[in-house]
């Protein structure tokens, strides 16, 4: 995804009609997610950080499953 680059494998990036979803990395034992990037630039559109613990709509990118 042009303007987001993972330094790890934790989080995923998805997209959706030109739109970035980000699935934030799972917490650790102690409740903490740790994502760590590279670049991270929002485009014009936005883009979703998605910590859900179910299906859920979005206002940007529409109905996102759970993360």
């Amino acid at each position: 995804m042009p303007g987001i680059k993972l330094a790890d494998k934790q989080a995923r990036v998805a997209v959706r009609n030109n739109l970035p979803i980000v699935h934030i990395a799972a917490p650790n034992l102690n409740g903490v997610s740790h994502n760590y990037y590279q670049e991270f630039n929002v485009g014009a559109l936005g883009l979703v950080l998605n910590n859900a613990t179910g299906a859920t709509q979005s206002v940007l990118a529409g109905p996102i499953k759970a993360n």
